[in-house]
């Protein structure tokens, strides 16, 4: 296997990075469908170096360092919110795949998932795209949930603008609520119920290089939970 090595820097703004992909790849694990793998130690930041094989390595690289959980404690919390959310709402655990759209348009009601680029209903599968929207309809679900949306950026140096797109079921009472932001400074990168921000379908949303945001469909005139 690959071993890639972990550089210690001193410098703010790669350790800001760090964290912040860090967060987005908690973010796209907990979010996807299916069984999440995780390693003892990933909670709290446990790199063991850079070192992704470290299987005979009877040393500190792979030492479980307990005392990171509170050195970490910001990560921490992200990692069990992400946790809490993904147990919260079925939308995240279906017990099968998303059936294959047969609809030709991308607002149809059959329709399990969209997926966008930076524009709703346009999707760009290119070699050169490095950014993704997907929008999760709860309401297709046995079990009723809300709709998600989940924006992801991969470009290394370059803010995008998504376009919010129409919510599921076409109520016009009803917004997306923002509840993370992988590039927010803790504890701003996931929200608390009172801390939440609306935003009207149609709005754009600058999703910073590197990050994801996750957005729940709720009526205007609720608090989300």
């Amino acid at each position: 296997g690959a071993i890639v090595m972990h550089v210690k820097v001193s410098d703010p703004a790669i350790k800001a990075l760090r964290l912040r992909r860090m967060r987005s790849l908690v973010v796209t694990l907990f979010l996807s469908q299916g069984v999440p793998m995780i390693r003892a130690g990933d909670e709290f930041c446990h790199s063991q170096q850079g070192n992704n094989n470290a299987w005979c390595q009877d040393n500190k690289i792979n030492w479980l360092d307990w005392e990171l959980a509170a050195k970490n404690k910001d990560f921490l919390r992200f990692f069990k919110k992400c946790i809490q959310l993904r147990h919260s709402h079925p939308t995240f655990r279906r017990p099968d795949f998303f059936q294959p759209r047969q609809q030709k348009n991308c607002s149809d009601a059959p329709a399990e998932i969209n997926w966008q680029s930076t524009d709703p209903c346009r999707e760009d599968w290119s070699s050169t795209c490095h950014h993704l929207g997907f929008l999760i309809k709860g309401t297709q679900l046995n079990e009723a949930d809300n709709s998600f949306l989940v924006l992801l950026n991969g470009e290394q140096d370059s803010n995008l603008d998504f376009i919010l797109p129409a919510i599921p079921g076409n109520e016009a009472e009803q917004a997306w609520y923002q509840i993370i932001d992988t590039s927010a400074t803790p504890p701003l990168d996931f929200l608390e119920p009172d801390q939440t921000i609306s935003h009207l379908p149609g709005a754009a949303i600058q999703v910073k290089a590197m990050g994801v945001m996750v957005f729940r469909s709720v009526s205007a005139t609720q608090q989300p939970t």
